[in-house]
């Protein structure tokens, strides 16, 4: 997708965005100056807390493991002078 064909990203900018009758209630200049309250803001216990999600997108095993094992290969003729640093 080309950048100029972007919901809101031509001559009016976010005003696009803004246009649909869905959001005709909504005061944007409250909610730019942050004074628009939440209509729900969950009570968490804990910062990951996932308890407000489906069990189908929770109960799946993770899969964030990243194979960094080949980064660095000075082999590697597209990343020639490139150095990588790994924070913990």
């Amino acid at each position: 997708m080309r950048t100029y064909n972007r919901l809101g990203s031509g001559p009016d900018g976010a005003e696009a965005i803004k246009m649909p009758p869905f959001f005709e209630e909504i005061n944007w200049d409250d909610m730019m100056a942050k004074k628009v309250l939440m209509p729900f803001c969950p009570d968490w216990t804990v910062e990951d807390d996932a308890s407000l999600f489906e069990p189908i997108y929770t109960g799946e095993p993770s899969n964030n493991y990243i194979d960094n094992s080949g980064l660095g290969d000075k082999s590697d003729p597209f990343h020639v002078g490139i150095e990588y640093f790994f924070l913990d």
